[in-house]
């Protein structure tokens, strides 16, 4: 599964060239390689293996909506570091 500024995809995503600078210190164009199963208890589960980053949902949806907003979260701190 893949997230990117699209959506979700299950195709793998090619490089679309340079990532831009936006005017409010966000980057355009990134995306992550994102794994989502569901575990024992029937939460869904997305990881971004690359940074370490994990979470939780009832639903896939939520899942993904979450994980984006820890990378985020992520990506903010440790820019700070």
């Amino acid at each position: 599964m893949w997230v990117g500024r699209e959506g979700v995809s299950s195709a793998r995503p090619t490089p679309s060239g340079p990532l831009v600078a936006l005017s409010d210190g966000k980057v355009a164009g990134m995306q992550f390689e994102v794994e989502v199963h569901q575990n024992e208890l029937g939460d869904w589960v997305a990881v971004a293996i690359a940074w370490g980053v994990q979470a939780t949902g009832r639903t896939e949806t939520e899942a993904l909506a979450r994980i984006m907003d820890k990378l985020t979260q992520h990506f903010k701190t440790s820019s700070r570091t």
